[in-house]
């Protein structure tokens, strides 16, 4: 019987649809690897998420607004900017050391050039200055500019299989630099 399962859940589904990105990337990502892992025929598909990139935007939305989000909360929290950014980056490593392999999706598909519509590349973009914008509120440059760097370090080394203490090292010793400390000509944090 073609159609929609009546046990289909769009966020269960959705949940589903993150994970085989995660997993798989945008690229390597298909329209029958999605409908494979949440169950459905190709026209359900269709019907409760379009096509694959509103499916990919759905779940960076997603992903951000729980996972990215829990991270940022770091930046907003008690004490000095250096200490918060600090927690922020350890934070991060924790989140990465747990997904050697994976890394996170929010970076990788950040740092991965795309072929997409300019409505997907919109909505990279405003998911990216979002993030940016929260670390930059919290480092001025070239100190935001750094945290950046880190994270996406941290992710390449997370998405190779490094060892996840090689990765908690070096947040360690990102989280102590002088960029963020204020040291060694380094503008103070706010």
């Amino acid at each position: 019987m073609a159609g929609r399962p009546r046990s289909f859940n769009a966020e269960h589904a959705l949940e589903r649809i993150i994970e085989t990105f995660w997993d798989q990337g945008f690229v390597g990502t298909s329209i029958d690897s999605l409908q494979e892992a949440i169950g459905i025929q190709r026209g359900s598909f269709y019907a409760a998420f379009g096509d694959k990139e509103n499916a990919w935007r759905l779940a960076l939305e997603r992903y951000t607004q729980t996972i990215t989000a829990a991270a940022l909360a770091r930046l907003d929290g008690p004490g000095e900017a250096a200490e918060r950014l600090g927690g922020f980056i350890r934070f991060v490593a924790e989140f990465l050391a747990a997904n050697l392999g994976r890394g996170c999706m929010f970076l990788c598909a950040a740092s991965q050039p795309l072929t997409v519509t300019p409505a997907t590349q919109a909505h990279l973009a405003r998911l990216e200055h979002k993030l940016f914008t929260a670390i930059r509120a919290c480092a001025p440059e070239p100190a935001g500019s750094y945290v950046i760097a880190v994270l996406l370090g941290l992710n390449a080394m997370s998405r190779a299989g490094m060892p996840a203490e090689t990765i908690r090292a070096a947040a360690a010793a990102a989280a102590g630099a002088p960029a963020l400390l204020g040291g060694s000509g380094s503008p103070a944090l706010n």
